[in-house]
Order: C-alpha cells, then sequence, then structure tokens
C-alpha cells in the first residue's frame, strides 16, 4: 500500500451534489480529493436522464425558495464559465432546463481547472477518524488517502458507508419514458415543463424537445434497489411503461403516442423527503449530504457551494437546520 496523500477534504461521491461541493472547495484553495465508484457524470446514480426542472417557487420550508435562487444564480455563473470566448450566445430570458449529465461534466472540468483531483472507478471501503488534528482516512480497495476532513455525499451507495454512517436514506428504482407526441403544441416553447398530482400518483414532465418526446416520470413509488443488485432495465417489468401511459392517456392523451425511449435511473430518498444537510452525529470532521432525489438536482450548485462553505469555515448555517440529521432521532452511527 503506498503512502498518505494529505488533502484538506475528500469527497466521497463526485455526483451532482459532490462534484458541485468539490468545485466551489477547491475555488476556495482547499486540496481537494473527489472519489466516485464509477467515472462521472454516468448512468450509476441519481443525476443522469437529463433535463431537470428549475424554479423558484416552491412549497414546504422557505429555505428550499432561497436555495432555489441562489442556484439559479450559481447555474448561471456555470453557463458562462464553461462557454469559450470565441463563442457568441443569444440571451433567453426564460429557460427553464438543467441538463444534469452536461451540469455534472461542467462542473468536472471547473473542479479540475482549480485544481482538484478525481479519482475514479474507486470503492470506498472505509473511513477512519483520527483524534485531535489527526483528522480523516479514506481507505479505497487499493489505497488510503488523508484529509483534515471529508464529505459524503454518496447518492444512492450510501449503505455501502453504513458501518461508518448509518442514514435512514432508501434507494429506488424508478423509471421515465419518452412518448411520441401529436403536433406541435407539445412542443417545447409551446409547452412547459409539468408537475401532476393526480389519483393515479405523482408524476412530472418536460416538453418534446428537440424531438426526443414528452418525457414523464413518477415520483412516489418505485421498487426498492441495494447496491450490488442488478438494475431491472426499462420494460421488465410492465408497470414501467403502463403506470406512465395510463397517466398521459387521461390528462394529455395527444401525448401518449409511440414510446420512443424509457430509462431506468435511482432515488435516495429520506423518510420525510427532505435533504440531508449536517455533520456526522459523532464526528465533526465529517460532513454528509444525501437524500435528493425527486426534486434536488435544481438546488445542486448551492448545495455544493453551501457546503464548501461549511467546511472551509467550520461553523454551522442556521439556515439549513430543517435538514438536520437529529430530526430522525438516535441514529445507529
Amino acid at each position: 500500500m503506498s503512502a498518505s496523500i494529505a488533502y484538506d477534504v475528500i469527497v466521497v461521491g463526485a455526483g451532482s451534489m459532490g462534484m458541485s461541493a468539490g468545485y466551489y472547495l477547491a475555488r476556495k484553495g482547499l486540496r481537494t480529493l473527489l472519489i466516485d465508484a464509477f467515472d462521472p457524470p454516468h448512468r450509476e446514480g441519481s443525476h443522469h436522464g437529463e433535463p431537470r426542472l428549475i424554479r423558484h417557487a416552491y412549497s414546504g420550508d422557505p429555505v428550499y425558495t432561497e436555495l432555489a435562487v441562489r442556484a439559479h444564480r450559481l447555474w448561471n455563473e456555470v453557463e458562462e464559465l464553461t462557454i469559450p470566448d470565441s463563442f457568441e450566445a443569444m440571451y433567453e430570458p426564460h429557460a427553464g432546463y438543467l441538463y444534469s449529465e452536461r451540469c455534472v461534466e461542467a462542473y468536472r472540468q471547473l473542479a479540475l481547472a482549480q485544481g482538484a483531483k478525481l479519482l475514479t472507478y474507486a470503492i470506498v471501503r472505509d473511513v477512519k477518524v483520527h483524534q485531535g488534528e489527526g483528522g480523516v482516512t479514506v481507505y479505497t480497495a487499493d489505497d488510503r488517502f488523508h484529509a483534515g476532513a471529508v464529505l459524503l455525499t454518496a447518492g444512492a451507495w450510501f449503505s455501502t458507508l453504513s458501518s461508518f454512517v448509518n442514514l435512514p436514506i432508501r434507494a429506488v428504482r424508478k423509471v421515465v419514458g419518452w412518448f411520441e407526441t401529436s403536433g406541435p403544441g407539445f412542443d417545447a416553447g409551446r409547452f412547459p415543463g409539468f408537475t401532476l398530482g393526480t389519483p393515479e400518483g405523482g408524476f412530472y414532465g418536460f416538453p418534446n424537445i428537440g424531438g426526443a418526446g414528452l418525457k414523464i416520470g413518477r415520483h412516489d413509488g418505485g421498487i426498492p434497489w441495494a447496491p450490488g443488485e442488478t438494475l431491472a432495465p426499462f420494460g421488465s417489468r410492465p408497470e414501467d411503461e403502463a403506470d406512465l401511459r395510463r397517466v398521459l392517456s387521461a390528462y394529455m392523451p395527444k401525448a401518449a403516442g409511440r414510446l420512443k425511449q424509457g430509462a431506468v435511473c435511482k432515488y435516495e430518498m429520506s423518510p420525510d423527503e427532505d435533504f440531508i444537510i449536517d455533520q456526522h452525529p459523532e464526528h465533526p470532521k465529517v460532513w454528509v449530504a444525501g437524500g435528493f432525489s425527486g426534486h434536488g438536482f435544481k438546488f445542486a450548485s448551492a448545495i455544493g457551494e453551501r457546503l464548501a462553505n461549511l467546511i472551509a469555515e467550520r461553523k454551522r448555517d442556521d439556515s439549513l437546520r430543517p435538514f438536520a440529521l437529529d430530526r430522525f432521532g438516535q441514529l445507529a452511527k
């Protein structure tokens, strides 16, 4: 085993939240290592499947609206930083989509440009916290890495860290489908992104963007999934298409045409569907952030920034109190 390498922060899980945090940590001058079990952006987490809604109107705790406004400003900043100087662009004031994989790729490029390191295809096996100023050691199958602090953003893979922190996060298999529409009425620019609360369940979707078809997915329900299990492909269960088509036929029949494409992803859900952003209950050098699926991606820029601030400044942010771990009572670890 090679000698330990010293970093200021190690980020375990380089998806939407982790990659964003990695960029803002590196931008602050902190020596940052991002570790991911795959090569982001990839299809093993919760960030693929493309467009995500970005909106300011939000029910629930006011912190969501505050985060949404800040996130929108930061997404605009990222858009500016990833456009070469030689490009010319037209300003469109009412844009409303985030292409999730492109966003993760943009933050990856920005983080590396700021000096962050990225280790791919490395599964974290254990985390050890040392007393005093000893920092934290993160162990992979082949190496170990030492840092002053660690941020765990493992998404649907949090259960692989259950020996160290047992968060109340469950991972579920979710499906989305793209359906052929009749006429231009469902095209982007004419039809909005949408959410539907129906007797059949909660659904969300997007207009026909570039001929891809109307996209629709279901927010509630889902089949439990655990790391190491095979993720059944779209269509392996009859309800994969049937649930989506049933709702389209009832509420948008002209968008219930031929299934053009189906995809499967993973949600990582907390019991109350609110986020988890907090320090480890026993180790203040360790931060955890999870439970974002279903409505979290739009906030990734602002949450990454907040996480970087929390770690760099080593103090709490009272506005994030609704996401504290103690709302679930005593945790196992």
